[in-house]
């Protein structure tokens, strides 16, 4: 009686299945927040396990590609530059678009406001990724850089101790706390928000530093 050899592999379902078909694709389960996948004989997985018992203990396989992204994993950016390039702008998009729908959640005579700081910070950190996080819109570039939300009655800026302490010559007329601003909506200006550009091109300038 022949016995066929079976291999296991990740579905579009995220579960596990036996199939007589071998994966064409790799990937590893190490970050759960950041599952990769890519091509089998990728030189970064390949270190990784040569590097690694417990790499290799979170190696999976699959069938397709679309079992892979359905599955929640993203290419790998060593091996598949061109797929990392798609699925890193398609998630910028959607991000971007999150943060819209921030906005327009928030009270009518607010939302201009929220919209001029926005666009204060993305020309002050370019390079930095527009994401939700902790529920505020958030400027990332290999870690958080800063945050803004909206609250009842002034807007948050979430800079960072180190931006508060920094720029305290200038903060005597607001409220501060523990890495938060309070910029009051009714007296809210042009002079307000350039000085959150002038703090977010210097939590750019000392985050890409660390």
């Amino acid at each position: 009686m022949e016995i066929r050899k079976r291999y296991k592999l990740v579905g579009s379902d995220g579960n596990q299945y036996c199939s007589e078909t071998p994966g064409t694709l790799g990937g590893n389960t190490i970050n759960k927040n950041d599952k990769i996948y890519g091509k089998l004989d990728c030189p970064a997985a390949k270190r990784a396990i040569d590097s690694s018992i417990r790499y290799a203990d979170h190696r999976v396989f699959f069938a397709s590609e679309a079992d892979a992204k359905a599955a929640g994993f993203r290419p790998c950016g060593r091996c598949m530059p061109k797929e990392y390039k798609e699925w890193k702008e398609s998630r910028a998009q959607g991000q971007s678009a999150a943060i819209d729908e921030y906005i327009s959640l928030q009270a009518d005579h607010i939302q201009p406001i929220l919209k001029s700081v926005r666009e204060a910070i993305r020309a002050e950190l370019p390079d930095a990724v527009e994401k939700i996080s902790y529920q505020m819109p958030t400027y990332w570039q290999k870690r958080n850089l800063i945050h803004f939300a909206a609250q009842k009655n002034h807007l948050g800026i979430y800079p960072g101790c180190d931006a508060v302490e920094r720029f305290a010559p200038r903060l005597g007329g607001y409220k501060t706390s523990k890495g938060a601003i309070q910029f009051p909506y009714k007296a809210f200006n042009a002079e307000q928000l350039d000085l959150i550009s002038e703090i977010a091109a210097w939590c750019g300038k000392e985050r890409a530093a660390k």
